[in-house]
């Protein structure tokens, strides 16, 4: 796989990239947008309260604040999360990816936890076992035509058309239609988004000089890896359905700034 040095992307104060002074949605934002978020909401409100119960020092913290403090109120709520485990499956997650990349660029893993190792191989059968070749990782895109930009994991060919594919974790116990129901559509609006978008390294870029092709905007795969498996589950993603949710997310948001109140 060929290794390129990647620059940082500007950011706004937000931390939206900032391509030539316009601001763009993270990809993983717009993604979301049309998910249903009560599911979300409700396990974070869980992990809050086991979190609290475990912490007299942010129970003091919350007691003692009021309403207008929502700067420390957010902080006790993301440390209490953490202090229930919501953290630790982001941090399993993260090196899950950092072990893929190291497997595609041929480097050394012996010296890495078993567990990890064996979710980063059960990745690097499934590229085999479907002829897919990577050929770059973490490239950042600009899609115009969605407002949006973003990192995509992986560019890889079978050897006649290059593919976006990208790498999600998960919990163990989920099967991956479930998994797949409740978070196919945002897969499929990522996809589609870094399918249309252009390389950016300091500078535009093009797939050309990147030495590979234009990336499939019929299709994608996803790479499910639950953690501590295994196994990973490969998923081709309709990128022709992924480009229709992406034009209405982009809509949406869109449709969020106007304002509604008459002159």
């Amino acid at each position: 796989m060929k290794r390129i040095d990647r620059a940082e992307v500007p950011r706004d104060r937000w931390g939206r990239p900032e391509i030539d002074g316009q601001a763009y949605t993270r990809t993983s934002t717009l993604a979301k947008t049309l998910d249903d978020q009560s599911n979300l909401i409700a396990w974070k409100a869980r992990m809050t309260a086991l979190g609290l119960a475990k912490s007299p020092d942010l129970i003091g913290l919350a007691a003692t604040a009021t309403e207008k403090d929502r700067t420390l109120l957010n902080d006790v709520v993301e440390r209490a999360t953490d202090r229930a485990g919501a953290g630790s499956g982001r941090d399993l997650g993260t090196s899950i990816h950092a072990v893929t990349e190291a497997l595609d660029y041929g480097e050394p893993v012996d010296n890495l936890p078993r567990d990890l190792v064996d979710d980063g191989r059960a990745y690097q059968r499934v590229c085999e076992s479907l002829g897919l070749v990577p050929v770059l990782a973490e490239t950042f895109v600009v899609s115009k035509q969605y407002g949006a930009a973003g990192t995509f994991d992986r560019l890889l060919t079978d050897g006649k058309e290059f593919y976006i594919g990208d790498v999600k974790t998960g919990k163990l116990g989920n099967d991956i239609a479930y998994v797949t129901k409740y978070n196919g559509l945002a897969w499929a609006i990522q996809l589609a988004v870094y399918s249309a978008g252009i390389p950016w390294n300091d500078g535009w870029d093009s797939w050309e000089h990147l030495g590979v092709g234009q990336p499939s905007t019929a299709k994608g795969i996803i790479f499910q890896i639950p953690r501590g498996s295994g196994v990973c589950n490969p998923v081709w993603i309709d990128l022709a359905v992924g480009h229709r949710a992406a034009r209405l997310a982009a809509n949406v948001r869109e449709i969020k700034n106007v304002k509604v109140v008459a002159a």
